[in-house]
């Protein structure tokens, strides 16, 4: 989007001193907000597609500075780009800012600012681009909400593997803070120490940046902060130019697998022991029934069950 923009901002420069009428059509067609906006601040000329985003009427933005309409924990760094706009520093600025709309609500926006020049080279006034980005501000507010209160260990990183965010859940079962593990390749090097772990858990980043859907789940054991091992279930996913790992912490399944695995074994000990027992009964009284028989007795044994067994 911030290639788009700058495009469309030298589109813009371009229009103003080509000709009048194809500035005109660029100004008030524009589907975003421009304004021009005297070096003190006030705005001079705005579109309408501006007047939308902020809910002033053109004349009413025309009675104000953009210091009266911009969020005041935004207002020091806009100043701080215009400064050195004036001085020559930069060519252009693009930042992310609030505004406050006529109703009192904040509306985000990106704004792109340059300079216009006098042809003696004299600063003239500033020409201001600005889209509307609220709603993927709220969306990215609240996918920042579901990532940390989601009871998976989440983490995401950019492409050369720098970690940008962690959840709790994810510093609650590794016990790393975001400064301890700058990198993926940090985490990697703490939690997956074992020789082959890597590989299996995505090493090559650069060669390897996985498709959009989910990565298969790898069931690793990982080394914890206070020396612990745990169980676990490592997945990517990439998301734009992010990537997403997840981690599922399943010691207690497995842990419960194995004694669910020594009990059945145990059983089929005691199974194969009572087996035998029943045998060495049933040989015993083969050897009683076959004693009476000599004697001259009924034996005391109905072992017509057994008569298919091994003598």
């Amino acid at each position: 989007m911030g290639c788009l923009f700058s495009w469309f901002h030298e589109k813009l420069r371009r229009a103003l001193s080509s000709s009048e009428g194809r500035f005109e059509a660029t100004f008030e067609q524009a589907a975003v907000g421009i304004a021009l906006v005297a070096l003190d601040g006030r705005f001079l000329r705005v579109n309408h597609r501006l007047s939308t985003i902020v809910g002033y009427a053109p004349e009413e933005l025309m009675a104000r500075t953009f210091h009266d309409i911009t969020h005041p924990d935004d207002l020091d760094a806009d100043l701080a780009y215009v400064r050195r706009v004036l001085a020559g520093e930069i060519d252009t600025f693009t930042m992310e800012k609030r505004y406050f709309r006529k109703d009192g609500s904040i509306v985000w926006v990106n704004l792109t600012v340059s300079l216009a020049r006098k042809a003696s080279g004299a600063p003239d006034y500033f020409i201001a681009v600005i889209e509307n980005i609220s709603d993927r501000k709220l969306a990215e507010r609240r996918f920042r909400q579901l990532f940390e209160q989601a009871p998976v260990a989440l983490a995401t990183s950019d492409r050369d593997g720098n970690l940008l965010l962690i959840n709790d859940a994810f510093i609650d079962l590794f016990g790393y803070h975001i400064e301890e593990i700058p990198t993926i390749a940090d985490w990697r090097t703490r939690v997956l120490p074992d020789a082959g772990q890597h590989t299996a858990a995505g090493q090559d980043r650069s060669s390897q940046w996985p498709a959009e859907e989910p990565a298969e789940l790898v069931e690793q054991s990982v080394l914890c902060r206070d020396g612990s091992r745990k169980t676990v279930l490592l997945s990517r996913l990439r998301l734009a130019d992010e990537m997403m790992l997840a981690a599922t912490d399943i010691s207690q399944r497995k842990a419960a697998e194995t004694r669910l695995r020594e009990r059945n074994a145990e059983l089929e000990r005691f199974d194969r022991a009572s087996i035998d027992r029943e045998l060495q009964m049933i040989v015993l009284k083969r050897q009683v029934n076959e004693m009476a028989r000599e004697l001259g007795r009924e034996p005391p044994y109905d072992l017509s069950f057994a008569d298919t067994l091994p003598r």
